[in-house]
């Protein structure tokens, strides 16, 4: 009870009313009255407006603010709360966190306040405001990212360090890009842009090949589907590698520079397996890619007998003669050497001489039988395709007429001598055994069909200047036109029939003989590239030729004793069927690894 208050005495007939009124701490008013005197009494009427019930007390209400999102190393927000108290008492104020480990508040009992995380995450922030009986909370996220770019900007790009490489090596491309998103999409290009190859153009880490020495610019743009960035590096392309000159014994890599298979991008247990087919059938070999043996077994400065491999690398001068204008394929090569076909003479007679060409003298279309003597026209020219080395050694008597010269001399003048080997150490062309030794104006003759003795480290060099297109270390040998004819088949032969001593000899060859080496052009080899094209001869000596795969395979052997009615590797009994090739090339041409 908190107030009392006392009546006054009333004037009606001396009688006293009292009136007590009294308030109770809990806001209830309560009236008393009294009469005294000993007069007739009443009751007094209730106060006309009673107060209304006092309100309930209620908890604040809280507003701990927006959810937030920071990347490091950015690593502290400004946190502002509010909360409000319905019966308006002042509040008190508790941020906490969930995790808290790692979490700072500046000022853990203000409403506004600074967060300090100490690592990346998500965490709740809760704010808490009391009135002294009675609590209200609210809370926040905050997402702290881990460190990069910021969000919204570009992806930032790198595209490696500027590099230089040999033609036609490739340059290895490791590029890399950071970004607020998780997808990011690559692109290279080049500048200049004709002829450069990107082993996949859309990934950030790949391989790019050149078409030529120069200067060339890459970039890399990543893009995040909003925002793109950029960065380029710069590949010098220099001049390919040859091997030096031959010049001493006492360098058993008789000038060749050697590589490790993984170096050039091979694996060596394939070409094992290629080396052990090959040495089945004696004598050496090399395998080189990017001009550098990765594979050598046997004497490989040792002179062996190649056979009809003398086509391939003898037919070089062709290949100059042409370059120089002095014979055309569609020349008769009755206009070029008088006597041309005789004897026997009885090739007078069939009056066919005059009609063939040199092209079919070095297709195997020009009717000459087999044998590499003064052998019989047996064929009109032009109508059938028979192999036949009395017509390569009628072609080497015409440009040898052409040149007016030995071949065996042009050949150390205009080859041997740029690629850096040694005639009678290296190679050696043997005088005529066939046809006469000498021609009417006593002038060395020599056998293209057969007749060279030469080492394999030198067929190597003669697949490269060809894998170079007839040009070696800057000097051009023969003709890029006329590298094109050896490795591309002959449109002219394409439909002609094959005449063959024991049907299947020679499968496809008027689809896939070029102009004196055989290709895998119709693809007769499943696993091996078609622009591959190789020199082959008895005892199956080889100068293999691949340009898309930047590789050159030789290997000279033994002439193993035939084996009956089976196609064995090295055997004496050789004929053109390409299976006997395949356990041999195929290994090589899977070992490449990029």
């Amino acid at each position: 009870m908190r107030v009392f208050e006392r009546g006054q005495p009333s004037s009606r007939m001396g009688i006293f009313r009292h009136a007590v009124r009294v308030w109770f701490a809990t806001g209830t008013l309560i009236a008393l009255s009294a009469c005294g005197g000993g007069g007739g009494g009443g009751s007094s009427p209730p106060p006309s407006n009673p107060p209304a019930n006092p309100p309930t007390n209620t908890a604040p209400t809280v507003d701990a603010g927006a959810d937030q999102t920071i990347q490091l190393p950015t690593n502290e927000v400004e946190v502002t709360g509010t909360a409000e108290d319905p019966q308006g008492t002042a509040v008190t104020y508790a941020w906490t966190s969930d995790p808290a480990d790692g979490v700072t508040f500046s000022s853990a009992d203000a409403a506004t306040t600074t967060v300090t995380f100490a690592a990346a995450g998500s965490y709740t922030l809760t704010l808490a405001a009391s009135d002294g009986s009675l609590s209200g909370t609210d809370s926040l996220v905050v997402t702290v990212q881990e460190e990069g770019p910021p969000s919204g900007t570009a992806p930032v790009v790198s595209a490696g360090d500027d590099q230089t490489v040999e033609f036609p090596m490739p340059a290895t491309l490791s590029g890399s890009a950071t970004d607020d998103s998780t997808t990011l999409t690559y692109s290279w290009t080049a500048e200049p842009a004709d002829g450069v190859t990107f082993a996949d153009a859309a990934a950030a880490s790949t391989t790019a090949k050149f078409p030529a020495p120069g200067t060339y610019e890459l970039t890399l743009t990543a893009s995040d589907g909003t925002e793109s960035g950029s960065d380029s590096l710069s590949v010098t392309v220099g001049d390919p590698l040859y091997p030096a000159v031959d010049s001493t014994d006492d360098d058993p890599q008789r000038g060749w520079t050697f590589a490790a298979a993984a170096d050039v991008g091979m694996d060596d247990a394939l070409l094992e397996q290629a080396r052990v087919y090959a040495e089945t059938g004696g004598g050496s070999g090399v395998i080189v890619r990017y001009g550098r043996v990765v594979k050598a077994w046997g004497a490989i400065d040792t002179r062996m007998a190649v056979q009809s491999t003398t086509k391939s690398i003898g037919g070089i001068a062709l290949g100059l003669a042409m370059d120089d204008g002095a014979i055309a394929l569609t020349d008769l090569a009755a206009d070029k050497m008088v006597g041309f076909g005789i004897p026997p003479d009885t090739n007078a007679d069939t009056g066919w001489l005059g009609q063939i060409t040199v092209r079919q003298l070095a297709t195997h279309t020009a009717g000459f039988e087999k044998n590499g003597g003064y052998s019989d026209l047996i064929d009109e020219p032009g109508t059938v395709w028979r192999y036949s080395d009395g017509g390569l050694n009628w072609l080497a008597d015409v440009l040898t007429t052409v040149f007016a010269r030995d071949l065996e001399e042009l050949l150390v003048e205009r080859v041997w001598n740029v690629l850096g080997v040694i005639e009678g150490d290296d190679v050696e062309w043997r005088t005529n055994a066939s046809h006469d030794p000498t021609n009417a104006g006593g002038i060395a003759q020599r056998e293209l069909a057969s007749g060279m003795t030469i080492n394999s480290q030198t067929m190597a060099r003669v697949g490269l200047l060809f894998l170079r297109n007839g040009s070696w270390a800057g000097t051009p040998v023969v003709s890029k036109t006329f590298v094109d004819l050896v490795r591309t088949p002959t449109a002219e032969i394409a439909d002609l029939p094959i005449m063959e001593d024991i049907p299947g000899d020679f499968p496809g060859a008027t689809t896939s003989y070029g102009m004196l080496w055989w290709t895998n052009a119709t693809g007769a080899l499943p696993n091996v590239p078609t622009d591959a094209y190789w020199a082959w001869g008895q005892g199956d000596s080889l100068i293999v030729v691949i340009p898309s795969l930047d590789i050159v395979a030789a290997r000279v052997g033994d002439i193993l004793p035939a084996v009956p009615a089976v196609r064995a590797w090295g055997e004496s009994d050789w004929n053109g069927d390409y299976a006997v090739l395949a356990p041999f090339l195929d290994p090589i041409v899977q070992s490449v690894q990029e």
